[in-house]
């Protein structure tokens, strides 16, 4: 009984995190990059997204938030920097939250 019980809260647990980690792709180009000194970057896009209801219209890179660790931070924002110093498309993979925020899990950028 013990173990049925494991496999109903495994399952559970499973599609409850599902339900909250919708990702979403967006093309666009990069209009702004403001990094803060405790790591968070803010990302200014050229074409909105209807699934970010953020009333500011920025994305977010922040340690913790998508899945993003200290490392994937710093890659990103690279990457960022590379395709709005050559005003290239990219296309943003990203987390709309509860409180209205996007946050950026991953990047492509097209050359």
């Amino acid at each position: 009984m013990k173990k049925y019980s494991l496999f109903i809260v495994s399952i559970i647990l499973m599609y409850s995190d599902l339900a909250y980690s919708a990702e979403i792709l967006h093309q666009t180009k990069i209009d702004m990059v403001y990094p803060f000194k405790d790591g968070k970057i803010l990302v200014g896009i050229d074409t909105e997204n209807n699934s970010c209801t953020n009333p500011n219209e920025f994305y977010r890179v922040e340690v913790g938030q998508a899945g993003v660790t200290e490392d994937a931070v710093d890659r990103i924002y690279a990457a960022i920097l590379a395709a709005a110093a050559q005003q290239n498309q990219v296309e943003i993979i990203f987390e709309p939250s509860t409180d209205g925020q996007c946050y950026i899990s991953r990047l492509k950028v097209f050359y």
